[in-house]
């Protein structure tokens, strides 16, 4: 994930600074902020999100397929058929992936502007970032579990934790840099990486931490297990994810009001783990 590259995007359409936050926050929830991410994947490197990716942009997989197939996404994990149809439509005219950065932020953008019109207007006024989180989720997103307080807290911990004081790039990305043409092996380089790295590297590059569950290991497990101990659920601090370190998750999780009780720790369950406690 690329928390900088997404902040910059949303600034560049002219959101306040608490609006972009509580984006930032609905999507660290939906998709962990990765674009090729499909609804239910939580395999190591996301490969059956690879593989559909790469099936629909070479056309394997049609458009049609895309659409009403009810799976989430991308970054917003998109699902209604009118929605993923036009996302279909525009990384064909923009000849990019569907699983490109960019090519969401921008189509994000776009949607906000022309359907969510009276949203937009509002998130590009707006201090008050516990009603834009809300709003987002509520208008934009409308899960079917409207979370609101978890998505809350993984806006209010993004914003405290990530650095965007010193752009990535030249030049902030934008909608408008989505106009130049990109070659076919563009294209293919910007699918999605095919998981080559092993854990110990995807857990020291990626922040907030993947998706994890039995199995699995890295440094990202390891600050589940030191969590997780930190919260009255002693475990042992192995760097992989055990049965020992799924149970006690999933006690953790059942004593949560907003969590699901599955042993995978994603987006909400992190959020929950690095809550501020006082004493």
């Amino acid at each position: 994930m690329d928390v900088n590259k997404c902040y910059y995007a949303l600034k560049s359409g002219g959101l306040t600074e608490e609006a972009v936050w509580s984006i930032l926050g609905n999507l660290n929830c939906e998709s962990n902020l990765e674009p090729c991410r499909l609804q239910g994947d939580f395999q190591n490197g996301y490969p059956a999100s690879h593989t559909y990716a790469e099936m629909v942009d070479s056309g394997i997989r049609s458009k049609e397929s895309f659409a009403t197939d009810a799976k989430g996404w991308g970054l917003a994990q998109w699902t209604y058929p009118s929605r993923k149809r036009a996302l279909w439509d525009y990384a064909k005219a923009k000849n990019r992936s569907i699983a490109d950065l960019e090519l969401q932020l921008a189509f994000l953008l776009k949607e906000l502007k022309e359907d969510f019109s009276s949203l937009y207007r509002f998130l590009q006024t707006t201090n008050n970032m516990y009603e834009a989180t809300d709003r987002f989720c509520r208008e934009f997103e409308n899960p079917a579990v409207k979370n609101v307080s978890a998505r809350y807290s993984s806006a209010k911990w993004l914003r405290a934790n990530v650095d965007v004081s010193n752009p990535f790039l030249d030049q902030e990305p934008s909608a408008a840099g989505l106009d130049r043409k990109r070659t076919s092996s563009e294209v293919s380089e910007l699918s999605c990486e095919t998981g080559k790295r092993d854990d110990t590297e995807l857990a020291r590059t990626q922040w907030p931490p993947r998706m994890i569950c039995v199995g699995m290991k890295g440094l990202d497990v390891t600050l589940l297990q030191v969590l997780l101990t930190l919260r009255g659920y002693s475990c042992a601090v192995t760097g992989e994810f055990t049965k020992e370190t799924d149970k006690k998750l999933r006690q953790f999780q059942a004593d949560s009001d907003d969590l699901m009780i599955d042993g995978v720790c994603g987006p909400l369950s992190w959020g929950e783990l690095l809550k501020y406690q006082e004493g």
